[in-house]
């Protein structure tokens, strides 16, 4: 996904020397929503066994698998984030797959996150927790898809530090925007815009992330323990759910 230098720059990442984008661009990017402490989410996490952000781990094959696809999609674009999974969508996201370990969760994610912010359960999409480790990176990328055109983005910042940036180009005439988020921070990116992430900080980061649509899951499916997601099978499911849905309409 990294584009051709001279328009994003010999490493994708934009020229800092440009003028800096309009206020119009700027509120295209990202948009703040509030501010949610989630102490229920954050001891969870503190007592997670390290195993568990291990996709090859003994501990990490009682959740379940996203399509294979989508791991290397990961590995390439994402080398410094280890991703437990708690829902994944199909492509035109119409319906989705819950993972095990998302009944685990689902408490304290209704309480802290879900009620608050008015989103209901069968209108996400994709959800899971993002770990980035001190040094990490993720590749300049832009997000693409039916999934990207219907859904929202949504960080909650769990656990981060000063030094944590989020950067995006709005614009290939203007200079990259920054932007830095502190924890409890809620906020609404566009990812179809290129973007990247480091942390040169000294502690982790671990932001939750969901992509939810207005409108609710044509269906929704329950993954087993160790079960992978296959993309001929995703395909299949969603097809009948699409036929089904025009069949009914």
């Amino acid at each position: 996904l990294r584009l051709k230098e001279g328009k994003f720059g010999a490493n994708g990442k934009g020229n800092p020397s440009l003028p800096p984008v309009s206020a119009e661009d700027l509120g295209n990017t990202e948009l703040r929503i509030c501010r949610l402490e989630c102490p229920r989410l954050r001891a969870q996490l503190d007592a997670l066994d390290p195993a568990a952000w291990e996709s090859s781990s003994e501990l990490a094959k009682t959740n379940a698998f996203p399509p294979p696809r989508l791991a290397a999609n990961v590995e390439r674009t994402k080398p410094g984030v280890r991703t437990i999974f708690l829902i994944f969508g199909d492509h035109p996201a119409v319906g989705a797959w819950h993972f095990p370990w998302l009944g685990e969760w689902l408490p304290a994610l209704r309480a802290e996150v879900f009620d608050p912010l008015g989103i209901s359960l069968d209108t996400i999409r994709r959800m899971s927790f993002g770990l980035m480790r001190p040094g990490g990176e993720i590749n300049p990328h832009k997000d693409t898809g039916e999934w990207v055109q219907s859904t929202h983005r949504v960080h909650v910042v769990l656990t981060s530090n000063s030094n944590v940036s989020f950067w995006f180009i709005a614009r290939r005439d203007r200079a990259p925007v920054k932007v830095q988020a502190k924890e409890g921070d809620v906020f609404e990116v566009n990812n179809a815009m290129k973007h990247w992430v480091t942390n040169a900080g000294e502690s982790s980061r671990v932001h939750l992330v969901i992509d939810y649509a207005e409108a609710p899951n044509l269906f929704t499916e329950r993954m087993r323990p160790g079960e992978k997601m296959e993309s001929k099978s995703v395909f299949s499911v969603t097809e009948r759910a699409l036929k089904s849905f025009g069949s009914a309409s």
